[in-house]
Protein backbone atom coordinates (compact mmCIF):
# COMPACT_ATOMS: atom_id res chain seq x y z
CA UNK A 1 0.00 0.00 0.00
CA UNK A 2 2.77 2.47 0.82
CA UNK A 3 3.42 3.42 -2.78
CA UNK A 4 -0.62 4.32 -3.56
CA UNK A 5 -0.04 7.60 -0.82
CA UNK A 6 2.45 9.62 -2.38
CA UNK A 7 0.60 10.03 -5.71
CA UNK A 8 -2.74 10.87 -3.37
CA UNK A 9 -0.88 12.92 -1.03
CA UNK A 10 -0.24 15.13 -3.94
CA UNK A 11 -4.09 15.41 -4.25
CA UNK A 12 -5.73 15.35 -0.95
CA UNK A 13 -5.25 16.99 2.48
CA UNK A 14 -2.65 14.69 4.87
CA UNK A 15 -4.73 14.60 7.40
CA UNK A 16 -8.13 12.76 5.22
CA UNK A 17 -5.06 10.27 4.17
CA UNK A 18 -4.27 10.02 7.24
CA UNK A 19 -7.37 9.52 8.81
CA UNK A 20 -8.46 6.75 6.10
CA UNK A 21 -5.41 4.48 6.82
CA UNK A 22 -6.61 5.03 10.82
CA UNK A 23 -9.56 3.75 9.62
CA UNK A 24 -9.05 1.01 8.19
CA UNK A 25 -6.66 0.19 11.24
CA UNK A 26 -9.72 0.33 13.34
CA UNK A 27 -11.23 -2.27 11.13
CA UNK A 28 -8.16 -4.44 11.17
CA UNK A 29 -8.29 -4.24 15.27
CA UNK A 30 -12.04 -5.16 15.34
CA UNK A 31 -10.99 -8.33 12.91
CA UNK A 32 -8.31 -9.68 15.03
CA UNK A 33 -10.80 -9.11 18.24
CA UNK A 34 -13.14 -11.43 16.44
CA UNK A 35 -11.00 -13.70 14.25
CA UNK A 36 -12.36 -17.44 13.95
CA UNK A 37 -8.98 -18.73 12.98
CA UNK A 38 -5.37 -18.01 12.03
CA UNK A 39 -6.24 -16.91 8.16
CA UNK A 40 -8.75 -14.37 9.77
CA UNK A 41 -5.94 -13.24 12.24
CA UNK A 42 -3.05 -12.92 9.42
CA UNK A 43 -5.41 -11.00 6.97
CA UNK A 44 -6.56 -8.52 10.04
CA UNK A 45 -3.05 -7.92 11.12
CA UNK A 46 -1.68 -7.30 7.36
CA UNK A 47 -4.52 -4.95 7.52
CA UNK A 48 -3.26 -2.56 10.30
CA UNK A 49 -0.79 -2.03 8.35
CA UNK A 50 -2.58 0.21 6.38
CA UNK A 51 -2.43 3.10 9.00
CA UNK A 52 1.40 2.92 9.85
CA UNK A 53 1.68 2.90 5.76
CA UNK A 54 -0.23 6.58 5.42
CA UNK A 55 1.72 7.97 8.38
CA UNK A 56 5.37 6.80 7.72
CA UNK A 57 4.49 8.00 4.09
CA UNK A 58 2.91 11.07 4.52
CA UNK A 59 3.54 13.12 8.24
CA UNK A 60 7.30 13.34 7.91
CA UNK A 61 6.78 15.22 4.31
CA UNK A 62 4.09 17.47 6.51
CA UNK A 63 6.24 18.29 9.60
CA UNK A 64 9.44 18.92 7.45
CA UNK A 65 7.58 21.08 5.80
CA UNK A 66 6.03 22.65 9.18
CA UNK A 67 8.81 22.73 10.92
CA UNK A 68 11.59 26.09 10.55
CA UNK A 69 15.12 25.65 9.77
CA UNK A 70 16.28 25.06 13.09
CA UNK A 71 14.27 22.86 14.90
CA UNK A 72 13.54 19.99 11.89
CA UNK A 73 15.48 17.50 14.33
CA UNK A 74 13.25 18.20 17.45
CA UNK A 75 9.57 17.97 15.43
CA UNK A 76 10.88 14.82 13.74
CA UNK A 77 12.24 13.48 17.36
CA UNK A 78 9.04 14.21 18.82
CA UNK A 79 6.93 12.24 15.98
CA UNK A 80 9.20 9.55 16.19
CA UNK A 81 8.86 9.08 19.32
CA UNK A 82 5.57 7.04 19.03
CA UNK A 83 7.15 4.21 18.15
CA UNK A 84 9.43 3.31 20.82
CA UNK A 85 7.07 4.52 23.22
CA UNK A 86 4.80 2.83 21.81
CA UNK A 87 6.06 -0.53 21.13
CA UNK A 88 7.20 -0.64 24.88
CA UNK A 89 3.95 0.53 26.16
CA UNK A 90 2.43 -2.43 23.85
CA UNK A 91 4.80 -5.02 25.98
CA UNK A 92 3.59 -3.80 28.94
CA UNK A 93 -0.16 -3.27 27.93
CA UNK A 94 0.14 -7.14 26.22
CA UNK A 95 1.71 -8.25 29.76
CA UNK A 96 -1.20 -7.01 31.73
CA UNK A 97 -3.67 -8.11 29.23
CA UNK A 98 -2.34 -11.64 29.00
CA UNK A 99 -2.77 -11.71 32.99
CA UNK A 100 -5.67 -9.66 33.82
CA UNK A 101 -8.22 -10.35 30.51
CA UNK A 102 -7.03 -11.28 27.09
CA UNK A 103 -6.01 -11.16 23.74
CA UNK A 104 -9.12 -10.31 21.87
CA UNK A 105 -10.18 -7.84 24.87
CA UNK A 106 -7.40 -6.15 23.91
CA UNK A 107 -7.33 -5.59 20.34
CA UNK A 108 -11.17 -4.26 21.22
CA UNK A 109 -9.90 -1.78 23.98
CA UNK A 110 -7.09 -0.60 21.85
CA UNK A 111 -9.60 -0.12 18.48
CA UNK A 112 -11.91 2.01 20.99
CA UNK A 113 -8.53 4.07 22.28
CA UNK A 114 -7.86 4.99 18.99
CA UNK A 115 -11.41 6.15 17.32
CA UNK A 116 -11.06 9.54 18.81
CA UNK A 117 -8.09 10.10 16.74
CA UNK A 118 -9.28 8.72 13.74
CA UNK A 119 -12.30 10.77 13.66
CA UNK A 120 -10.38 13.50 14.30
CA UNK A 121 -8.28 13.45 11.44
CA UNK A 122 -10.85 14.35 9.02
CA UNK A 123 -11.77 17.33 10.73
CA UNK A 124 -8.62 18.86 10.82
CA UNK A 125 -7.93 21.22 8.13
CA UNK A 126 -4.53 21.53 6.45
CA UNK A 127 -3.87 25.38 5.38
CA UNK A 128 -0.02 24.91 5.54
CA UNK A 129 2.23 26.15 3.00
CA UNK A 130 4.02 23.94 2.11
CA UNK A 131 8.24 24.57 0.98
CA UNK A 132 7.32 22.18 -2.13
CA UNK A 133 7.87 24.35 -5.73
CA UNK A 134 4.73 25.03 -7.53
CA UNK A 135 5.11 22.87 -10.17
CA UNK A 136 5.51 19.84 -7.36
CA UNK A 137 2.34 20.10 -6.40
CA UNK A 138 1.04 18.71 -9.84
CA UNK A 139 3.81 16.37 -9.95
CA UNK A 140 1.03 13.43 -9.29
CA UNK A 141 -0.29 14.92 -12.60
CA UNK A 142 1.80 15.83 -14.61
CA UNK A 143 5.14 14.13 -13.92
CA UNK A 144 6.52 10.86 -14.42
CA UNK A 145 4.59 7.60 -13.27
CA UNK A 146 5.56 6.49 -9.86
CA UNK A 147 7.19 3.32 -11.13
CA UNK A 148 9.96 5.93 -13.14
CA UNK A 149 10.03 7.85 -9.29
CA UNK A 150 10.72 4.74 -7.63
CA UNK A 151 13.53 3.91 -10.30
CA UNK A 152 15.50 7.10 -9.89
CA UNK A 153 15.34 6.67 -5.72
CA UNK A 154 16.86 2.96 -6.51
CA UNK A 155 19.54 5.34 -8.91
CA UNK A 156 20.14 7.41 -6.06
CA UNK A 157 23.06 5.92 -4.19
CA UNK A 158 22.63 7.95 -0.86
CA UNK A 159 19.24 7.15 -0.93
CA UNK A 160 19.50 3.26 -2.00
CA UNK A 161 22.41 2.91 1.10
CA UNK A 162 21.00 4.63 3.63
CA UNK A 163 17.53 2.48 3.05
CA UNK A 164 20.00 -0.70 3.13
CA UNK A 165 21.72 0.61 6.29
CA UNK A 166 18.27 1.28 7.82
CA UNK A 167 16.94 -2.21 7.08
CA UNK A 168 20.18 -3.64 8.93
CA UNK A 169 19.06 -1.28 12.21
CA UNK A 170 15.18 -2.75 11.60
CA UNK A 171 16.65 -6.34 11.50
CA UNK A 172 18.31 -6.12 14.47
CA UNK A 173 15.56 -3.95 16.32
CA UNK A 174 12.64 -6.17 14.74
CA UNK A 175 14.43 -9.40 16.68
CA UNK A 176 14.86 -7.64 19.69
CA UNK A 177 11.20 -6.90 20.21
CA UNK A 178 10.08 -10.51 19.47
CA UNK A 179 12.60 -12.20 21.26
CA UNK A 180 13.69 -9.63 23.91
CA UNK A 181 11.03 -10.23 26.83
CA UNK A 182 11.50 -14.09 26.17
CA UNK A 183 15.44 -13.44 26.43
CA UNK A 184 14.53 -11.96 29.73
CA UNK A 185 11.68 -14.53 30.92
CA UNK A 186 14.64 -17.81 29.70
CA UNK A 187 17.52 -16.41 31.08
CA UNK A 188 16.79 -15.01 34.30
CA UNK A 189 13.97 -17.10 34.99
CA UNK A 190 11.32 -14.40 35.41
CA UNK A 191 7.50 -14.72 34.49
CA UNK A 192 6.57 -13.36 30.68
CA UNK A 193 4.30 -11.14 31.92
CA UNK A 194 7.40 -9.22 34.43
CA UNK A 195 10.17 -9.60 31.54
CA UNK A 196 7.44 -7.91 29.33
CA UNK A 197 7.12 -4.98 31.87
CA UNK A 198 10.60 -4.52 32.48
CA UNK A 199 11.68 -4.74 28.79
CA UNK A 200 9.08 -2.67 27.56
CA UNK A 201 10.01 -0.19 30.67
CA UNK A 202 14.06 0.08 29.07
CA UNK A 203 12.31 1.02 25.86
CA UNK A 204 9.84 3.14 26.78
CA UNK A 205 12.77 5.47 28.75
CA UNK A 206 15.65 4.60 25.93
CA UNK A 207 13.30 5.57 23.24
CA UNK A 208 12.33 8.72 24.91
CA UNK A 209 15.59 10.04 25.79
CA UNK A 210 17.89 8.59 22.46
CA UNK A 211 14.99 10.06 19.84
CA UNK A 212 15.35 13.01 21.88
CA UNK A 213 19.21 13.12 21.80
CA UNK A 214 19.14 12.51 18.32
CA UNK A 215 16.95 15.20 17.90
CA UNK A 216 18.69 18.05 19.28
CA UNK A 217 21.85 16.82 17.72
CA UNK A 218 20.56 17.06 14.66
CA UNK A 219 19.54 20.31 14.93
CA UNK A 220 22.51 21.44 16.35
CA UNK A 221 24.20 20.20 13.33
CA UNK A 222 21.86 22.00 11.09
CA UNK A 223 22.63 25.41 12.94
CA UNK A 224 26.54 24.95 11.90
CA UNK A 225 25.87 25.16 8.17
CA UNK A 226 27.54 21.69 7.26
CA UNK A 227 25.35 19.08 4.79
CA UNK A 228 22.94 18.48 7.09
CA UNK A 229 22.60 14.78 4.82
CA UNK A 230 26.08 14.07 5.51
CA UNK A 231 26.20 15.10 8.78
CA UNK A 232 23.32 13.41 9.98
CA UNK A 233 24.75 10.49 8.05
CA UNK A 234 28.03 10.31 10.01
CA UNK A 235 25.97 11.33 13.25
CA UNK A 236 24.09 7.48 12.90
CA UNK A 237 26.79 5.92 12.07
CA UNK A 238 28.60 6.92 15.20
CA UNK A 239 25.74 6.33 17.45
CA UNK A 240 25.49 2.83 16.10
CA UNK A 241 29.01 2.33 16.51
CA UNK A 242 28.67 3.38 20.05
CA UNK A 243 25.78 0.99 20.72
CA UNK A 244 27.14 -2.34 19.18
CA UNK A 245 29.56 -2.92 22.02
CA UNK A 246 27.23 -2.16 24.96
CA UNK A 247 24.59 -4.66 23.33
CA UNK A 248 27.37 -7.14 23.21
CA UNK A 249 28.09 -6.99 26.96
CA UNK A 250 24.22 -7.05 27.80
CA UNK A 251 24.22 -10.54 25.97
CA UNK A 252 27.22 -12.06 26.39
CA UNK A 253 27.26 -11.01 30.24
CA UNK A 254 26.23 -13.38 32.76
CA UNK A 255 24.69 -10.56 35.08
CA UNK A 256 22.00 -9.54 35.24
CA UNK A 257 23.41 -6.02 36.05
CA UNK A 258 25.00 -5.50 33.21
CA UNK A 259 22.37 -7.27 31.33
CA UNK A 260 20.17 -4.17 32.07
CA UNK A 261 22.92 -1.64 31.95
CA UNK A 262 24.25 -2.40 28.62
CA UNK A 263 20.59 -3.32 26.75
CA UNK A 264 19.82 0.24 28.50
CA UNK A 265 22.99 2.22 26.76
CA UNK A 266 22.62 0.07 23.48
CA UNK A 267 18.63 1.00 22.97
CA UNK A 268 19.77 4.86 23.98
CA UNK A 269 22.38 4.88 21.37
CA UNK A 270 20.21 2.96 18.33
CA UNK A 271 17.15 5.09 19.13
CA UNK A 272 19.18 8.23 19.03
CA UNK A 273 19.33 7.79 14.74
CA UNK A 274 15.65 7.59 14.38
CA UNK A 275 15.16 11.08 13.50
CA UNK A 276 18.42 11.70 11.63
CA UNK A 277 18.01 9.20 9.25
CA UNK A 278 14.72 9.67 8.79
CA UNK A 279 15.54 13.05 8.03
CA UNK A 280 17.72 11.82 5.18
CA UNK A 281 15.36 10.05 3.05
CA UNK A 282 13.40 13.49 2.96
CA UNK A 283 16.60 15.53 2.64
CA UNK A 284 18.66 13.48 -0.30
CA UNK A 285 15.64 13.77 -2.45
CA UNK A 286 13.81 16.39 -4.83
CA UNK A 287 10.81 18.10 -2.84
CA UNK A 288 7.92 15.98 -4.89
CA UNK A 289 9.56 12.93 -4.46
CA UNK A 290 9.87 13.05 -0.10
CA UNK A 291 6.31 10.66 0.24
CA UNK A 292 7.62 8.39 -1.86
CA UNK A 293 10.67 8.10 -0.57
CA UNK A 294 9.53 7.72 2.87
CA UNK A 295 6.92 5.30 1.51
CA UNK A 296 9.40 2.64 -0.53
CA UNK A 297 12.09 3.22 2.10
CA UNK A 298 9.70 1.59 4.91
CA UNK A 299 8.76 -1.09 2.43
CA UNK A 300 12.77 -1.74 2.11
CA UNK A 301 13.68 -1.94 6.20
CA UNK A 302 10.75 -4.42 6.61
CA UNK A 303 11.64 -6.74 4.18
CA UNK A 304 15.06 -6.93 4.63
CA UNK A 305 14.69 -6.19 7.96
CA UNK A 306 12.09 -7.15 10.63
CA UNK A 307 10.06 -9.19 8.46
CA UNK A 308 12.82 -11.58 8.59
CA UNK A 309 14.88 -11.12 11.63
CA UNK A 310 12.58 -12.52 14.16
CA UNK A 311 12.14 -15.79 12.43
CA UNK A 312 15.78 -16.08 11.63
CA UNK A 313 16.68 -15.29 15.42
CA UNK A 314 13.88 -18.15 16.37
CA UNK A 315 15.36 -20.66 14.23
CA UNK A 316 19.21 -19.86 14.93
CA UNK A 317 17.98 -20.08 19.26
CA UNK A 318 16.09 -23.27 18.36
CA UNK A 319 19.04 -25.11 16.21
CA UNK A 320 21.98 -23.96 19.07
CA UNK A 321 19.88 -23.87 21.97
CA UNK A 322 22.01 -20.82 22.71
CA UNK A 323 19.77 -17.14 23.63
CA UNK A 324 22.79 -15.39 24.57
CA UNK A 325 24.50 -16.48 21.40
CA UNK A 326 21.67 -15.73 19.06
CA UNK A 327 20.72 -12.66 20.21
CA UNK A 328 24.71 -11.13 20.03
CA UNK A 329 24.79 -12.27 16.50
CA UNK A 330 22.05 -10.33 16.09
CA UNK A 331 23.73 -7.37 17.48
CA UNK A 332 26.93 -7.90 15.72
CA UNK A 333 24.32 -7.26 12.22
CA UNK A 334 24.29 -3.95 13.29
CA UNK A 335 27.89 -3.66 11.65
CA UNK A 336 26.26 -3.66 8.32
CA UNK A 337 24.44 -0.57 9.65
CA UNK A 338 27.20 1.33 9.85
CA UNK A 339 29.15 0.31 6.97
CA UNK A 340 25.98 1.21 4.43
CA UNK A 341 25.86 4.45 6.60
CA UNK A 342 29.38 5.07 6.33
CA UNK A 343 29.27 4.80 2.67
CA UNK A 344 26.28 7.03 2.14
CA UNK A 345 27.82 9.41 3.75
CA UNK A 346 30.73 9.30 1.03
CA UNK A 347 28.02 9.53 -1.60
CA UNK A 348 26.55 12.77 -0.09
Amino acid sequence: LPPFSPPLSGKSPPFLLMGMGLAVWEVSAIMAALAPDFRWLLLARALSGVGEASFQAIAPPFLDDAASAGNKGTLLAVFYCAIPVGTALGYIYGGLMEKYASWRTGFLVLAAVMLPATIACFFVTNTLETSQPKEGKDFAQKGPSVVSQAVSLFRNKVWLATALGYAAWTFTIGAFAVWGPTYIHKVFDLPLEVADVQFGAITVGMGLLGTAMGGVLLDKIAKRGTSVTRASLILVACMTTLAIPCLLVAFLSKSRAAFYIGMALGELFLFATTSPVNGVFLWCVEPELRSLSMALAMIVIHLLGDVMSPVLAGALWQRTGDGKLTMAAVSAWLVWAVLLWGLAAAFA
